[in-house]
């Protein structure tokens, strides 16, 4: 009797169902119809019951046992399981039958029912991000619920995102807060709260989207391809299980790019602004140039009292907004590299620099210049280190080829101009300031080369120097191999830096350290594309160049650099003489000649001036043929009483006295000839290996 009565239980009626069931569905309906008409409070038949009405697709047989259940077994593990899958369900577009089938059923419940199941879901669910969801799908289906809940909601996600600290911007919490809880809260009419909340809300939104925004691109790669939604009922690993770690691809808007999340900051501050009574008029469009947004802005800060909360308030954010914009675009055109999501068309990243070349004519009178002997040398003629270019208006040279196009410089200089409107007034600095303090932006690698680059566009080089420094710095204990792209953009921009500030050693010091990191491939090219002309020139203009991070690119440069440095040194009126630094300015001429044959001339009349020359590296690394008839030339009685050394000690045979004596002459003459046989080769090449090999000699007569 024990063994019947055992088998005739609710037990033994589940498994004849399953068992009916893989043979003869209504069987096992009826069966089940029967077993919860016997035992109408056990779950376990009423579950079976419904996952075979579920299994075939029984909409409302399905939807009538589950309302059922939830209103007698809410507390069962199993049923929880399954209200989670519904809730996840219903967050989800995906077409699979088994997620169909549950969005239809929650359709077809009445709206209590409906308001009920989300309500009481929420309360009994202790992971706040699923908590969260629960609710929010509460608020969408019922927006009456909003000002019940919306508040508390967005304030519960900063305190969870707190407590769990989380210091990263793009975290679930914050994405829920961000994306889906603000806009349905901020939205509301009934919904009225102190400006700090709103202040705070658009803080932290701003600060998640920029997050966002300027991530490597590998996290957009993420978010493109991890599934935001899965069922717990179809994934034992489910992230609604673990929502904080399990979800990578959970810390930005989906389906939103960047371009979209600039426009998500606009359209949050026209919002605010609407709540907390702002200026709507100050604020810009997001149409037109970048320019004359700022020109709109602009006009408002001057015509309007600034002091006035309505006005100030919608200046302050929509300048910082067009300010993170356009330094951003720049930031991430220049540094391509490091940015590839954006698109910019190039792959290679730029660099700003001095274009050295640049000249002041002289303000004096004709009558107040010295006078010059006839066998003077025009020295220092140029003003390239003239501390007075820091006080002068830059301009950035276009070159399309290089992706320099006018709308970039436009960015860069209107992303100037609003740095400079936040720091002309000191309500806004100090607003500023604490914003970048909250937003940690000391560790945004692109806003701080975009701050170095404008104390450069500026004339600050002092400042830009520091900064530079301290990036250096930072990068002193990192494996080269990692950094000796970016540390040989910022040993560059500081040699430039310390060429304005006329600290030729240090400029030279920091130009050699650039010339050793540059792959020796990139070097063995043709020449450079020469800019394109800019559009407007003045006599008082300094010139900017955006060069291509490469060795065919900077090479160039950094030898001009160094052949303006050693110009200073043996140029100057009060030098003394120095062969070495001397010689070393004639090797560098070889690489932009013929450009550089009147300098060279000027050389040749301080060796006649002086009447001697000794420099030993001449038949090592000299190889212009018409430098190297010159000095054929020097060698002969008919170029004067010149004092002459150009062989190597290893190859001298006497003394050379005036001119080149018997035995040197010989020696001399084959050398040339030698020589003139390696009048084919790489000057690039020869010149970079000048450089690297003869470092310490380069650097000991600078200082």
């Amino acid at each position: 009797m024990d063994v019947s009565q055992s088998l005739s239980g609710p037990e033994w009626m589940v498994e004849k169902a399953q068992k009916c069931l893989r043979t003869d569905l209504f069987a096992s309906k009826s069966l089940l119809i029967t077993a919860r008409s016997l035992y109408p409070r056990n779950f376990r038949i009423q579950f079976e019951a419904y996952r075979i009405e579920k299994s075939a697709r029984k909409t409302a047989e399905g939807a009538a046992i589950l309302l059922d259940m939830f209103q007698h077994f809410f507390d069962e593990p199993v049923l929880q399981d399954e209200l989670q899958a519904l809730i996840v369900a219903l967050q989800s577009e995906s077409q699979d039958p088994s997620i169909v089938i549950l969005r239809d059923m929650f359709d077809s419940f009445p709206p209590k029912a409906k308001y009920d199941i989300l309500q009481k879901t929420s309360e009994h669910t202790k992971n706040m991000i699923e908590k969260s969801r629960c609710k929010l799908l509460l608020m969408k289906n019922f927006p009456d619920s909003i000002p019940l809940y919306g508040v508390s909601l967005a304030e519960s996600l900063i305190d969870c995102e707190k407590a769990e600290g989380e210091k990263a911007d793009l975290n679930p919490y914050r994405s829920l807060l961000v994306c889906e809880v603000l806009p349905l809260v901020i939205a509301n009419k009934q919904i009225e709260v102190p400006i700090k909340f709103y202040a705070k809300w658009l803080q932290k939104s701003m600060a998640y989207y920029l997050s966002y925004i300027t991530q490597p691109p590998r996290k957009h790669e993420q978010l493109a391809t991890t599934p935001v939604l899965t069922s717990p009922t179809h994934n034992a690993s489910s992230p609604m299980k673990s929502p904080c770690y399990s979800r990578p691809g959970f810390d930005g808007p989906p389906k939103e790019g960047a371009s979209d999340s600039w426009e998500k900051m606009h359209e949050l501050i026209i919002k605010i602004a609407e709540k907390c009574g702002w200026n709507l008029h100050v604020i810009p469009k997001m149409t037109g140039s970048v320019s004359s947004r700022f020109q709109h802005l602009s006009e408002c800060h001057r015509q309007q009292p600034s002091d006035a909360p309505a006005v100030s308030k919608s200046i302050f954010y929509s300048t910082v907004l067009l300010f993170l914009k356009t330094a951003f675009t720049y930031a991430s055109t220049v540094d391509s590299e490091a940015f590839a999501s954006t698109n910019i068309g190039h792959s290679t990243s730029l660099l700003l620099l001095e274009d050295l070349n640049a000249k002041l004519k002289s303000k004096k009178h004709k009558h107040k210049k010295l006078r010059l002997d006839e066998n003077d040398i025009p020295l220092d003629s140029d003003s390239s280190d003239d501390p007075g270019l820091s006080s002068i208006p830059a301009n950035l040279k276009v070159n399309k080829s290089y992706g320099i196009t006018p709308e970039l410089i436009e960015n860069f200089e209107t992303g100037i101009d609003c740095w400079k409107l936040l720091y002309a007034n000191e309500y806004f600095e100090k607003d500023l300031n604490w914003l970048l303090h909250r937003w940690k932006a000391d560790t945004w690698q692109w806003l701080t080369s975009f701050q170095t680059d404008m104390m450069i566009f500026k004339g600050d080089f002092a400042q830009a120097l520091r900064m530079l420094q301290e990036k250096h710095k930072q990068m002193s204990s990192m494996p080269l191999a990692e950094v000796a792209k970016d540390k040989l953009k910022i040993l560059l921009q500081m040699a430039a830096c310390h060429f304005r500030l006329s600290q030729f050693s240090s400029a030279c010091e920091m130009t050699l350290d650039a010339v050793s990191l540059m792959p020796s491939s990139e070097t063995s090219v043709s020449k450079a594309v020469q800019p394109e002309k800019p559009s407007h020139t003045s006599k008082y203009t300094r010139m900017l160049l955006l060069l291509p991070v490469t060795g065919r690119e900077l090479l160039p440069y950094c030898i001009h650099l160094l052949l303006q440095c050693y110009k200073k040194k043996s140029f100057h009126h009060h030098s003394t003489k120095d062969d070495k630094a001397l010689g070393h300015m004639i090797v560098l001429m070889q690489y932009n000649w013929p450009k550089e044959e009147s300098l060279f001339s000027d050389a040749i009349k301080k060796i006649r001036k002086q009447g001697t020359f000794i420099y030993s590296l001449f038949f090592k690394f000299i190889i212009n043929i018409d430098i190297l008839e010159e000095f054929a030339f020097l060698a002969t009685e008919e170029a004067g009483q010149i004092e002459i050394d150009l062989l190597p000690p290893a190859q001298r045979q006497k003394v050379v006295t005036r001119g080149v004596v018997k035995g040197g002459k010989e020696d001399f003459r084959i050398a040339l000839e030698n020589q003139v046989k390696r009048c084919e080769e790489n000057v690039e090449f020869l010149l970079k290996q000048f450089l690297v090999c003869e470092r310490d000699t380069l650097l000991e007569h600078l200082m």
